[in-house]
């Protein structure tokens, strides 16, 4: 399969930090795109999950998003995610038109280490450095 460009979420909280990466594994580069950051409201009414579809979706369809790679979050214990990350995966599933597929935090260790020299283009920030990690899961 050829080159595509990937957003790259990392679902958080009430936020879903967003990288748009361009191209393959070997030659990529993470897009320059002005929205970075998209959030729901805390305890989402209906309309406030509308909006947040719509602002994924305006996303994709502004910067031809082909993919959407998103976290896999922790369901039980101390470190269990909140309510609205489950609300936004949902919203993501149910609403976006392009693919969408979750990875485990597992599978961006083992990418790390077997492909750690190609990520030259991974933000300093953490939020935007985990939301290229699942960018990059996504690339030929």
């Amino acid at each position: 399969m050829g080159d595509k460009i990937v957003a790259g979420m990392y679902l958080s909280g009430n936020s879903c930090r967003i990288v748009a990466v361009g191209g393959n594994k070997e030659s990529h580069e993470v897009l320059d795109v002005k929205t970075n950051k998209i959030s729901i409201n805390k305890n989402p009414s209906s309309s406030d999950a509308v909006n947040f579809a719509n602002s994924i979706q305006d996303y994709c369809d502004e910067n031809g998003v082909d993919k959407i790679v998103y976290n896999k979050r922790i369901s039980k214990g101390k470190m269990a995610s909140s309510e609205e990350s489950f609300i936004m995966e949902g919203v993501i599933l149910a609403s976006v038109s392009v693919e969408a597929e979750r990875v485990h935090s597992k599978t961006l260790k083992a990418t790390q280490d077997k492909f750690g020299d190609l990520k030259t283009e991974k933000p300093s920030t953490a939020d935007l450095g985990r939301a290229y990690d699942f960018a990059f899961e996504g690339l030929d």
